[in-house]
């Protein structure tokens, strides 16, 4: 897989005490005069960052392979490797998560006839990704962070400081619990959490730092895709010449942008997405002159089954009001699953639910996509306890009982890969 640095200690002491590496300080008052200097500054570092790093991976061994790194080239290979393996009369099945989503929306709509049941789940529109400039996503993406947040809190106070030291009491208001961004993407990490963050607050910032920073390792081994998240969304996005600076996005829009996400969407994470999700500055990534192809849509393609999209309602990052405009784009081609009251990031990870597993099954097992346009299900846990669903009355048969243990295999999978294998409480 292509890599930007050579060797992992290159990307580490690269992002070291850098915007990237130790993230936003936003001030106080970030809208007064000095608020916005000080975050023009970090912006004007972060653009200087971008530029360098996008030069180290144009200078990179096997650079020349940039240009194919799209979404549309991705959607090709598929179709070539299920030719080549099943024959050119076979279907293409899909479930993509998070950037997975894309995927699958570019699949069915540049290949609508070759495909057969494509799920997506934790959904971002493709059509806002090809077409609109990065600095301007996070507005839409972050729409149900605040409310992740606090239902987080909420628990936290609810089981009291033995299984989240955050809580001072059980019962706590969650108002009275403050503390810095928690992994709102896979909240069952909190408890694991919870004691660093509690901490902090009371001046010991060891632990913390000990889960938050990684030491130079001087590795002489890179890291795989180490920069492929901000390469394949500069394929696939709003292009920019880089001979035109006039063209690109000024600093006073990337701030206007920032600011107004802050006080219009989240006032304490406006501008996380710029660290989880380093987007943008694709001015100064002289391979996006050379793409093979690019896909803008049209985005509504007419399907032979519908595409199943699933969503939690308190999804941080990809907001249940993402997966509805998809949903409602694709019309008679696409379902929509929401697993309610489910904070975290995809419906697999963050969940799980018999509700969701049964519609995923019926879907790809029983070629029976959910009869109404929007379906909704409940959650089978909280953050911090797991529902007892056969006494609630959830599972009635065996069959059941295997699709759950089936889905709790799988969420552990993918909780450990996206969490950095912090495994599950």
């Amino acid at each position: 897989m292509f890599h930007c640095f050579p060797t992992q200690a290159d990307a580490q002491i690269f992002y070291a005490n850098t915007v990237f590496g130790r993230g936003f300080n936003v001030p106080p008052d970030p809208f007064s005069n000095s608020g916005r200097a000080i975050i023009e500054l970090q912006i004007k570092e972060w653009t200087a960052m971008s530029e360098a790093r996008f030069k180290i991976c144009e200078q990179a061994v096997d650079s020349q392979e940039i240009p194919f790194m799209g979404t549309p080239t991705v959607v090709r290979d598929y179709d070539f490797i299920v030719r080549a393996l099943d024959g050119d009369d076979a279907l293409i099945n899909f479930y993509g998560l998070s950037y997975g989503s894309i995927l699958g929306q570019y699949l069915v709509n540049m290949l609508p006839d070759r495909v057969g049941k494509v799920a997506i789940d934790g959904v971002v529109p493709a059509e806002m990704w090809s077409s609109t400039p990065p600095y301007k996503w996070s507005s839409s993406w972050l729409v149900k962070i605040e409310d992740t947040f606090n239902l987080m809190l909420k628990e936290c106070g609810s089981v009291g400081p033995e299984r989240c030291p955050l809580a001072k009491t059980k019962g706590e208001d969650y108002g009275a619990i403050e503390a810095v961004y928690a992994l709102t993407n896979y909240p069952k990490s909190l408890d694991r959490f919870a004691p660093a963050f509690a901490g902090a607050i009371g001046g010991n910032y060891t632990l913390l730092s000990q889960q938050m920073l990684q030491p130079i390792t001087f590795t002489s081994s890179p890291i795989p895709g180490d920069v492929s998240r901000a390469l394949i969304s500069c394929m696939d996005t709003v292009s920019y010449n880089p001979d035109q600076p006039k063209t690109w996005p000024s600093l006073k829009q990337v701030t206007d942008e920032l600011l107004n996400t802050l006080r219009s969407v989240s006032p304490r994470f406006g501008i996380s997405t710029l660290l989880a999700e380093q987007d943008g500055f694709c001015q100064f990534l002289h391979s996006t002159q050379k793409l093979p192809e690019r896909y803008n849509g049209p985005w509504n393609a007419k399907l032979k089954t519908p595409v199943l999209i699933l969503n939690n309602d308190l999804d941080p990052i990809t907001s249940v009001v993402n997966a509805r405009s998809v949903n409602q784009v694709m019309g008679s081609s696409a379902r929509l699953v929401v697993n309610d009251n489910t904070p975290g990031h995809t419906t697999i990870i963050s969940g799980p639910s018999i509700c969701v597993a049964r519609a995923v099954r019926d879907y790809f097992a029983n070629n029976k996509p959910p009869a109404q346009k929007e379906t909704h299900c409940v959650n089978d846990e909280t953050i911090f306890n797991r529902i007892d669903i056969t006494t609630a009355g959830r599972i009635t048969n065996a069959t059941d009982q295997d699709l759950v243990d089936a889905v709790y295999e799988l969420r552990a999978v993918f909780y450990a890969i996206n969490t950095g294998n912090l495994g599950l409480p």
